[in-house]
């Protein structure tokens, strides 16, 4: 069986639903030339609305080896999508690590891990199925389920589970992230709605009894006006 780009986008993970042509008109926070995003990424807990268990932390997250930047990232930021969920979302030593945080000191279980760019969110949360319901594949397999369609009371049936491909494994993780945030063009293959795979569908990787839930939200990015100033839309 042959692998399928995460979630059944229309066109592989590096040219998805027109690649680059699709998001031409995005605001992204990287730089044209180096092909570097710019994110900040944190753990937070997703049951409970406290802040967010660390600070913040601005990351720049090359798209691949070739890139400037790449020689002297670290390591945790040049993985690729593989790389970063099978180091930081099913390997047995994350799973036992705790929180370092004083109030919380929960496992990867009870928390999210967030990349929060200009205007987008996207949250990534480890979920532990029971091991009658472990996945039957050696390894990492990808569906989705369209959230917008159950927001409108219709149907949302998970799409096939199929094997992530090895060309979507080893795109970069600021490249995933970055298609992610701001291509809205890819539809899912595998679904008749219609959504936006990337916006209103949840995705889902998972490897034996583990899962990793993939989640956008938009977000509001607020501007700062000093006292006495008008801003910059009341401008002639």
């Amino acid at each position: 069986r042959r692998g399928i780009p995460l979630g059944g986008a229309a066109g592989e993970a590096r040219d998805t639903a027109g690649g680059d042509r699709s998001l031409a008109g995005a605001d992204r926070l990287w730089d044209e030339e180096a092909r570097v995003l710019r994110v900040s990424s944190c753990w937070k807990r997703w049951d409970v609305p406290d802040a967010p268990c660390q600070v913040p932390r601005d990351r720049s997250l090359p798209f691949n080896a070739d890139v400037p930047s790449a020689s002297t990232s670290p390591p945790e930021d040049s993985r690729t999508l593989g790389q970063f969920l099978l180091a930081s979302c099913f390997h047995p030593d994350a799973l036992r690590r705790q929180c370092t945080s004083g109030r919380c000191r929960e496992s990867l279980l009870k928390h999210e891990f967030c990349f929060s760019l200009h205007g987008a969110r996207v949250s990534l949360r480890v979920l532990q199925l029971p091991d009658h319901q472990a996945l039957p594949t050696p390894g990492l397999c990808g569906w989705s389920v369209c959230r917008a369609c159950e927001r409108n009371g219709q149907p949302a049936p998970p799409s096939p589970r199929r094997p992530i491909s090895g060309r979507t494994a080893d795109v970069s993780l600021g490249r995933f992230l970055e298609l992610s945030a701001y291509n809205g063009a890819a539809r899912s293959r595998f679904s008749n709605c219609g959504h936006s795979l990337h916006f209103d569908h949840e995705r889902f990787v998972g490897v034996g009894s583990l899962v990793c839930s993939i989640r956008y939200t938009a977000c509001v990015v607020f501007g700062l006006c000093p006292p006495g100033h008008p801003p910059p839309h009341a401008l002639p």
